[in-house]
Parts: structure tokens; C-alpha cells; sequence
């Protein structure tokens, strides 16, 4: 067989390989529709072994996995999809983020919505949505208003805009009325904190006066005692002599 026949056959090979991989994952979208979610796996499995760097094979083995509620498997199938860095890949990130967000691993979410956000992709409006509800479950207010304005910009005709403008306005007048309760608070704390301090002030200069009350009593108590202080035992006998008289021997 020459060069130019073998050339053919591996040619031919090449496409009945493609169209028998692109068959396997037409069987497993037609099964995943269907609800026969056994049955898409299967065909997933064999379109991912017969073309392991088609990445739409590990996008739809994520939404199986997660239908039959096996997360841990759907998050290994679409961080294997994400590293082949194909054409769907900002999908494989946006569905990852959306589990993550749907297990309550709202910073995880986080992080891949915001390398969505960052891009240009289709993803990217509902990326910056999603990630603004998950700053207002995380009670970073700021942020959700941040994105929640920024969502408008993307999508100014969004179906949505008149909650998410009344969302906007509500979290404005929540971060509004808390920064006023801390102002009070911070005042209020000043305010004992001077009073403590002047407490400490005046019980002060009230121990100082005792001190001194009692320094001066204890001067005047040790001024008496020189005053009368006694002849002890064994002190000289005093003679008073009599000048008129005469001792004789």
C-alpha cells in the first residue's frame, strides 16, 4: 500500500472516529433530556474516552452528576472540562459557580464569578448578577450594590431592572442607616470612655487629698510623741542638794 493510500485510510479512520464520538454524545443528550440519566452517563463515558479533549462531554457529565445529586463528581467533571481551557469553558465556570452558589459555598462562588465578570464573554452579565446576590447573602452590601449597578449597565433591559433598582435602593438605605447606628455607637463610646476617665480623675485627686490628710495627721501623732517621752528603768538617781545643810562624816 502506498503513501498516499495510507495517508486516506488514516484520514478515514480519523473521521469515523470523530463521527462515532459525536454520535456517543448526541445519544447522551438525547438520554439526558429524557431523564434517563444512567443512560447518558454511559454515553458520556464513551464519548469522553473516544474524544477525551472535547470539553462539552464534561459540561453535560456535570449537569448528570448533579441531577443525581453526586456534587463532589460534578465539581471533579467540570474542573476537568475547565483545565482543557476549550470553547466552553466560561459555561463549565459559570455552571460550577451556580452549584457552588446552590451548596451554599457562596465564596467559591465568588471567586469563579468574578474570572467570569473579569471577561467578555455571554457568561459575564449573569456572572456579575449572580455574584451581587452572593455579596448580599455574605452581608457585603457594598459589593452587591456595586454589581447590582453594574448588571444594569450590562443588561439596561433586563426584565429585572425595577426590583433590582428597588434592591439597590433598600441596601443603600441599610448601609445608610448601620453607618449611622456605628457613628452613634463610636460617640456614645466616647462619651463613657471620657466619663470613665473623668471618674478616674476625680476618685484620684479625692485619695490624694486623704493621703495627705493622713500624712499631716501622722506628722502632728509623731511631734506629741517627742514631747513626752519618759525616763526609763535604770536611770541615774537625781540628788537635789540642800545648800543649808551640812553632812558631816
Amino acid at each position: 500500500m502506498n503513501r498516499k493510500k495510507w495517508l486516506s485510510l488514516i484520514l478515514l479512520c480519523g473521521f469515523w472516529a470523530s463521527l462515532l464520538a459525536g454520535r456517543s454524545y448526541d445519544d447522551a443528550v438525547e438520554a439526558y433530556r429524557e431523564s434517563r440519566l444512567d443512560a447518558a452517563e454511559t454515553a458520556l463515558k464513551k464519548a469522553q474516552a473516544e474524544e477525551p479533549s472535547r470539553d462539552d462531554v464534561y459540561l453535560l457529565l456535570g449537569a448528570v452528576y448533579q441531577k443525581q445529586n453526586r456534587y463532589d463528581e460534578a465539581e471533579a467533571a467540570l474542573r476537568q472540562g475547565m483545565t482543557l481551557y476549550g470553547i466552553h469553558r466560561e459555561n463549565l465556570a459559570f455552571n460550577l459557580a451556580n452549584m457552588y452558589y446552590t451548596m451554599n459555598r457562596k465564596e467559591d462562588a465568588v471567586t469563579l464569578y468574578s474570572e467570569i465578570a473579569a471577561g467578555s464573554s455571554e457568561y459575564r452579565s449573569g456572572a456579575t448578577l449572580n455574584r451581587a446576590n452572593c455579596y448580599l447573602s455574605l452581608g457585603d452590601y457594598s459589593g452587591a450594590v456595586a454589581d447590582y449597578t453594574a448588571y444594569l449597565s450590562l443588561e439596561p433591559l433586563t426584565s429585572q431592572r425595577s426590583e433590582i433598582e428597588r434592591m439597590i435602593a433598600l441596601l443603600t438605605q441599610k448601609m445608610a442607616d448601620e453607618a449611622e447606628k456605628e457613628k452613634l455607637a463610636a460617640q456614645q463610646a466616647a462619651l463613657e470612655e471620657a466619663r470613665r476617665q473623668e471618674a478616674e480623675r476625680l476618685a484620684a485627686e479625692e485619695a490624694a487629698k486623704q493621703q495627705a490628710l493622713l500624712d499631716e495627721i501622722l506628722a502632728s501623732l509623731e511631734g506629741v510623741g517627742e514631747e513626752t517621752q519618759v525616763l526609763g528603768a535604770g536611770t541615774e538617781d537625781i540628788v537635789i542638794e540642800d545648800e543649808d545643810s551640812d553632812i558631816e562624816e
